[in-house]
This record gives C-alpha cells, structure tokens and sequence, in this order.
C-alpha cells in the first residue's frame, strides 16, 4: 500500500466514491483510488473534508498532519489499528484467577532462572576479584 503526501499549499483533500482527490481552486489536481492507499500525509496548509475522513477511517488508512517544515502535528488513526479483540480478551485473562495464576507462576520461573544464571556467571568472576584485591593486582 502506498503513502499518499500532499504538499500542494491551499489544496484539500476530498472523498469522491471510492477515489480520494487532490483539489486546489476547483481544480482536480490528483485522483487516487483508496484501495490503493495505505497512509495519508497532509505537509503544510492542506486542509481535508469531514467525508474524506471518515473514509479513511472507515479504510483503515491513518491520516498524519505535518507543518510546512515537517513537524508532527498529529495523527488519526482507525479504531481497528488498536487491535481491540485483542485487548479485550486481555482484560477478560486479567479477570481469570487461574491465568492469572499460571502467568505469575511463569513470571517468578523465568526471573529465578534469570537471577539464578547471573549468579552463577559472575560467582566465578568475585572470587577471581576478591583474590586479586588481596595481592594488591586491581585493574583500573
């Protein structure tokens, strides 16, 4: 999919069925099919109709509005980027005492095993430090 920029100063961005248009004084400046569209970029003074919007909304297409020196002044994105099922069944799991459960129990497995191999790396490395401390060989 493709990103559309437009960076034509004083244009507008238009939902025309199932086509978005680049519109400056009346004028037709570009038509490109939404299905062939992955990302808006509006860089500078370009304005976008409610329509258009709510298409690209609809799309699943993001919109990103950048000044003329491209700073980011923000983003729309669709609902459907969010991954909602997903953070819904993650809120169902949160409720769920034996997932819960068995996730904490993994939890402390992986950070014992973690502590536990940290451990024995650098057991070794003390004692060697310890001893050269006591003949007076540090590094430093």
């Amino acid at each position: 999919m493709a990103t559309l920029y437009v960076t034509e100063q004083g244009a507008r961005l238009e939902k025309r069925y199932h086509t978005l248009e680049v519109i400056k004084h009346d004028v037709v400046l570009m038509r490109v099919p939404r299905a062939r569209v992955g990302e808006v970029v509006l860089v500078g003074n370009v304005g976008v109709t409610t329509p258009a919007m709510r298409a690209l909304l609809g799309d699943g297409i993001g919109l990103t509005l950048l000044t003329q020196a491209g700073k980011l002044l923000g983003r729309l994105r669709p609902a459907e980027q969010l991954n909602l099922p997903l953070r819904h069944k993650q809120y169902e799991c949160a409720h769920d005492r034996a997932f819960c459960l068995e996730i904490g129990r993994a939890i402390v497995a992986g950070s014992c095993a973690t502590a536990a191999r940290w451990r024995s790396a650098w057991s070794g490395r003390a004692v060697s430090m310890s001893r050269a401390r006591s003949n007076g060989s540090t590094r430093r």
